[in-house]
C-alpha cells in the first residue's frame, strides 16, 4: 500500500543510511509484536542468524513446513519467496499459527530451538523479550 505522510516523513530520516538496515513499530509494551519483528530484523540483517533459522526450519520437514506455510500465505499479504522468514517469525511467536489448527505440541521442540538461537542473536537479550507460548 502507499505510504501515508507521516511513513514517508519518518522514512525521510533514514536517507542516508548505508547498509542493511531495518525499522520496527509495534504498540508500546506488545512484547510479542516486538519479538516478532526482531526476528524478521535478524533473518534480513544477519547471515549467521538466518543461515541457523534455516537449518531449524528444514527440521520441519516438507510435510510440516508446508501446512504451516500455506496457513500464513492464506493470511494474506505474504509473498511465498520469503516464507522461510514468516515461518520462523510466526513459529517463535505461535499464537497465530495455533488459532488455525496447528497443534503447540507439533511445533514445540522447532520453537525451542529458534528461540536458543533468537536469544543468542537478539540486540535486546537484556531486556528479555519473551515468548507468550
Amino acid at each position: 500500500h502507499p505510504l501515508v505522510k507521516e511513513e514517508q516523513t519518518f522514512l525521510h530520516l533514514f536517507e542516508r543510511k548505508k547498509g542493511k538496515f531495518y525499522i520496527i513499530a509495534t504498540e508500546k509494551g506488545d512484547t510479542s509484536a516486538l519479538k516478532h519483528e526482531l526476528a524478521h530484523a535478524l533473518f534480513y540483517t544477519n547471515k549467521k542468524y538466518k543461515k541457523d533459522i534455516q537449518n531449524i526450519l528444514q527440521k520441519l520437514g516438507e510435510k510440516k513446513k508446508t501446512k504451516i506455510g500455506k496457513i500464513i500465505l492464506s493470511w494474506g499479504g505474504y509473498d511465498p519467496k520469503n516464507i522461510d522468514d514468516e515461518l520462523q517469525a510466526n513459529i517463535l511467536i505461535s499464537e497465530d499459527i495455533m488459532k488455525s489448527g496447528i497443534q503447540h505440541k507439533d511445533i514445540a521442540q522447532e520453537q525451542k530451538e529458534l528461540n536458543k538461537v533468537f536469544q543468542k542473536y537478539n540486540p535486546l537479550r537484556k531486556a528479555k523479550v519473551k515468548s507468550t507460548a
